[in-house]
């Protein structure tokens, strides 16, 4: 007796339910019934006939659709070719669910081609003598119906049929499905989208713990984009074990949609050997299956994460195989050399069939048979994979010999299967989308996401967009596609003992989301906005911020005074608040690391060669070998191997040596003699309840015609500096200013004759002073005009101590004032947190 159900995953249920049934009455031998999915029924009725045609797989069409809009000379370059053979199978498919008939006037060039590449695809397919299934029921129209037609289970509970499906229910003589009306659930509302999910994984606990052997049936519209939030709250929830080892597999609840067989680990590492060659591979191709545990586990995993460092810290970027296989430790030697001895015999087209052999020889040379202790999951898994893998073969007549690349695409693509273990334990809970769930019964039925779907149309792209709507196709027509959501779910319900709903407030960005129409609130499940105890919160007249405290523990720096300048809002933000802008991501070594290495490999050069006649006395190959040590040395202390690597290391090394090599000779050109006094000094004040912690990068003695005088040093490395921002009240590069006001009063650094920033720019080094001796330290090499100085070095100090005295009153007083068109470059993130219709004065701008 054959029993219709509208899925598969319905019929296979209905089997269980049936088994659990009979062994519950005593029943021990039984001839169970034959349950199966419409579909499925569409195909075995086909092929009882004996037709002449045979059956075409979604691989060997894809790969028929493909070849066909290669061969096609009207076709235009495409940037993904398997992307759109699949769009042009899908509407393929649409065409004969719905009955589109191709009398249509077609008006882009998109649908044009469509009906050229199917002309072709057909004629192919005639000469092939193969259909594919949605092709089915117009075949069997043709023939007379069935002199006993097939019993439907749970008519109740199948939703809207296909049209193709609804002419062959019709053509059949099969009785007709009904829904009858059921109450709307009482929706329960959610703050948002994760506390929904909560709500439902501890629903579903309260249920099971009331009875463990009932079925929780839980509905996700658009289960995709919500599969891991949802997945997380049950994990949380249900299974709080399932991080622990060994018990990753024991959920309580199973997905309608089974995981992709190219998704497990075995099956990614198998794709990844399948892309190996004898030529050159990158090292990343190499770590993927180094790293891989279902290819190496135990011993040969730990060898094998050796490996990997070895290589990422020897700087390589791309191997060979027998370089791999040289440098392997001998745990790992036999399966590289087995592995190194199969990619030698690989041919250079071969068959399908053919590379599948190889390809599986590939997997079996780093994996031997019995090399991992296989339980059920993992047995599943491998004959799964096996199995899958001989569709291969089936593309032979289609493709002919092919090169190792496409066979590899062929390959993630039979991959692409499902892959369903089955578990020795049980899994009351069945999750999938309301479509995924027809036809089963179930104890408990949760509808999730129910909001009302309010979205614009979006019909296929290759077919007449009004012969979609006037078939009813639902994605052509927002009101189309809404009244088949609402008949499936009332076919989900009318298959249910107990129904709850649930929808969030807001969707993912925050915005609000309407309820469908006709559904009841829970009791308290949306709060009254207008009744809330909190007011709606009001931005007030005057709003200061409070003057800084000694228990805020803020020590100002060079940068906090630089941020002052720009804008004293952004003292507040970045000092008080320390709230900062999320740092970009580089490759390789940061920015900031390299300015801090350039510091410290100067330290360690001028610790050693104090003086400039130091430098002066020093050969081109001392010279060069004292450089190298102290790049070594600043290298040692600041760059860890462990976390850029070799190759970087070697990269920033040379860098830091072509840096060095070009500064000290441009500092071989200065006049007048020194000596570096200090490298790298902190200096410590206390303004007011301001503290001031500062580091000093370098001091020199200078030997003028009016006696020492001591230069302060600062290094850039990075952003350009001028003593142009040392000028006039509103200070655009504080840092040296800040270092004189200080050192003024520190007996080491007298008498204080001058600061300069050093430029390490590479191809443009530079000593930019402002001294009371000289303009310039080092000749300019061509003529320039000389400006004499506003001030003297007394006053332009004492100049400086004003007005950064005056800074560090402000900051302490909590002064916010902003212009948001100061805020340029690095400081362009904070924009966000100014008004723009506000002024510095905090008024509003015409």
């Amino acid at each position: 007796m054959t029993l219709l159900l509208p899925t598969d995953l319905a019929a296979r249920e209905a089997g269980l339910d049936d088994a659990v049934a009979r062994r519950a009455a005593g029943a021990q031998v039984w001839n169970p019934p034959a349950f199966v999915g419409f579909t499925r029924h569409i195909e075995q009725r086909w092929a009882a006939g004996w037709p002449t045609e045979g059956l075409l797989n979604d691989v060997q069409r894809l790969a028929l659709w493909q070849q066909v809009m290669d061969d096609d000379p009207a076709t235009p370059p495409l940037l993904a070719p398997q992307a759109t053979a699949r769009l042009a199978m899908a509407a393929e498919d649409l065409q004969h669910d719905y009955r589109l008939g191709r009398g249509a006037p077609l008006y882009t060039q998109e649908q044009r081609l469509f009906q050229q590449w199917q002309s072709a695809v057909q004629t192919r397919m005639a000469a092939l003598k193969v259909l594919p299934a949605s092709h089915l029921p117009q075949a069997l129209l043709a023939q007379p119906p069935p002199a006993t037609p097939p019993a439907v289970q749970h008519a109740h509970g199948w939703g809207p049929l296909l049209p193709s499906h609804q002419a062959l229910w019709t053509h059949w003589q099969l009785p007709p499905l009904a829904v009858a009306p059921c109450a709307p659930p009482t929706l329960r509302v959610c703050p948002d989208r994760h506390s929904q999910f909560r709500a439902i994984a501890e629903r579903v606990l309260h249920m099971l713990n009331d009875r463990p052997d009932a079925r929780v049936l839980l509905a996700v519209a658009d289960l995709d984009r919500h599969r891991a939030g949802l997945d997380a709250a049950l994990t949380e929830v249900l299974a709080p074990w399932r991080h622990q080892p060994g018990l990753g597999d024991r959920l309580p609840w199973r997905w309608a949609s089974a995981q992709r067989l190219r998704d497990t680990a075995l099956a990614s590492g198998w794709l990844a050997l399948a892309t190996l060659s004898l030529r050159p591979q990158r090292s990343a191709d190499w770590q993927t299956i180094l790293l891989n545990p279902a290819l190496l586990g135990g011993e040969a995993a730990l060898a094998a994460a050796k490996l990997d460092s070895r290589i990422l810290d020897e700087g390589w970027t791309q191997l060979h195989a027998q370089e791999l296989l040289t440098l392997s430790p001998p745990s790992l030697h036999d399966r590289l050399a087995a592995l190194v001895t199969v990619l030698e015999q690989a041919p250079r087209r071969a068959l399908p069939s053919d590379w599948q052999r190889h390809l599986l020889a590939r997997l079996r040379a780093i994996r031997p048979l019995g090399a991992t202790q296989a339980d059920s999951h993992l047995f599943q898994l491998e004959r799964r994979l096996f199995e899958a893998s001989e569709r291969l073969g089936q593309l032979d007549r289609l493709l002919g010999p092919v090169s190792s690349a496409v066979a590899s695409q062929w390959l993630g693509e039979v991959l692409s299967s499902p892959f369903q273990p089955r578990v020795e334990h049980g899994q009351p809970i069945l999750i999938g989308t309301p479509t995924q769930l027809l036809g089963i019964p179930a104890d408990h039925l949760i509808l999730a996401n129910c909001e009302a779907a309010i979205g614009s149309a979006s019909p296929h792209p290759l077919l007449p967009f009004a012969a979609q709507r006037d078939a009813g196709v639902p994605e052509a027509d927002p009101l189309l596609a809404s009244a088949q959501a609402r008949a499936v779910r009332a076919a989900l319900m009318a298959m249910a003992d107990r129904v709850e709903a649930y929808m969030p407030a807001v969707d993912d960005l925050g915005q609000p989301l309407t309820p469908p129409a006709g559904c009841p609130y829970a009791p308290h499940a949306v709060p009254d906005r207008r009744r809330r105890a909190l007011p709606d919160p009001v931005m007030p007249e005057d709003d200061p911020v409070p003057v800084l405290r000694p228990a805020e523990q803020v020590a100002a720096s060079a940068g906090t005074f630089e941020r002052f300048f720009v804008a004293p809002l952004l003292t507040v933000v970045v000092d008080r608040l320390s709230s900062r802008p999320l740092p970009r991501r580089t490759r390789g070594v940061p920015p900031s690391v390299q300015g801090r290495l350039s510091h410290e490999a100067l330290m360690h050069f001028w610790q050693r060669h104090q003086t400039s006649a130091a430098l002066h006395a020093l050969a081109p190959n001392s010279l060069a070998s004292a450089i190298g040590e102290a790049v070594d040395a600043a290298i040692a202390s600041g760059l860890q191997a462990r976390h850029f690597g070799a190759a970087w290391i070697a990269l920033e090394r040379r860098r830091l040596i072509s840096q060095l090599t070009e500064w000290l000779g441009h500092e071989r050109r200065r006049t007048e003699p020194f000596e570096v006094i200090a490298c790298e000094v902190p200096l410590r004040a206390q303004w007011d309840a301001l503290p001031i912690h500062l580091r000093l990068d370098r001091a020199d003695t200078v030997t003028t015609a009016d006696g020492p005088q001591v230069l302060l040093i600062d290094y850039k490395t990075g952003a350009d500096a001028s003593p142009s921002g040392w000028k006039g009240d509103h200070l655009k590069a504080p840092q040296l200013p800040l270092y004189a006001v200080l050192a003024r009063r520190l007996v080491d650094f007298q008498p204080l004759g001058g600061i300069a920033f050093a430029h390490l720019k590479a191809g443009h080094p530079a000593l930019s002073a402002r001294t009371a001796w000289a303009n310039y330290l080092i000749p300019p090499t061509r003529k320039a005009q000389t400006r004499a100085a506003d001030l003297t070095w007394p006053e332009q100090l004492a100049a400086w101590d004003a007005t950064l005295r005056d800074a560090a009153t402000a900051i302490q007083e909590g002064c916010a004032g902003v212009d948001a068109r100061r805020l340029t470059g690095s400081h362009a993130p904070y924009r966000d947190l100014v008004d723009p219709d506000v002024d510095e004065d905090g008024e509003d701008t015409p």
